[in-house]
């Protein structure tokens, strides 16, 4: 299946421009039942793969507080909007667009992709 495709022959594209590297961070956002905490399967300078037994119904926006392995930096809070959901197998979760609010929050997560560094900075809405 083509990256960007879902169930049901619904499309779309999805980060196709961009390296994801598969990296473990700590996810936490409100789902439909309440608070949920889960970890991403990767991400890249747009996006990222959560991983989630609740699927966010496509088009949902959410605030997400990406944490960085360790404890010596702060979590990054960034708005998203889910683009695809995989719902089969043990691999289920969400993609995820981010929604940056200007440049600096944008240069701030496409460093840490791209670099793998730490993210250093904690927005606050």
């Amino acid at each position: 299946m083509p990256q960007g495709a879902t169930d049901g022959g619904l499309r779309t594209i999805y980060l196709q421009a961009t390296e994801s590297l598969p990296v473990r961070l700590r996810v936490a956002y409100t789902g439909t039942k309440g608070r949920r905490v889960n970890f991403t399967r990767d991400l890249n300078e747009e996006g990222a793969f959560v991983r989630c037994a609740e699927m966010l119904e496509i088009g949902a926006s959410t605030m997400l507080l990406i944490s960085p392995p360790g404890g010596d930096y702060r979590p990054v809070e960034v708005a998203a909007t889910v683009t695809r959901q995989h719902a089969q197998g043990n691999d289920r979760g969400v993609g995820v667009k981010f929604d940056f609010r200007d440049d600096q929050e944008r240069a701030e997560l496409s460093a840490a992709a791209r670099n793998r560094a730490p993210f250093r900075h904690q927005h606050v809405g």
